[in-house]
């Protein structure tokens, strides 16, 4: 296999969560409430799964200064890794 991102792909395997937030997002834009109650984890442990993830390129918050309800979805990065790591194991 070739062109793999071998530290992103560690990244999203090291987090069963990151891996199910990439997966929900891949046909679908979310808020953090509606991908809190599809993981059942909790609001603040997902916050910062979202900052992990938004680092990384591999998800993208479509409006940042929203203070109320922000929306999310997978990018073009996170589907190629993720895909990557289907395609691995």
């Amino acid at each position: 296999m070739e062109n793999l991102d071998i530290d992103t792909i560690s990244f999203i395997k090291a987090s069963r969560y990151r891996r199910e937030i990439l997966n929900i997002l891949i046909d679908k834009i979310l808020t953090p409430s509606e991908i809190s109650k599809k993981l059942e984890i909790h609001f603040s442990y997902l916050s910062k799964l979202l900052s992990e993830l938004c680092d990384k390129e591999l998800i993208l918050c479509l409006n940042v200064d929203s203070k109320k309800i922000r929306l999310y979805k997978i990018t073009e990065k996170g589907l190629k890794n993720l895909n990557d790591l289907k395609k691995i194991e």
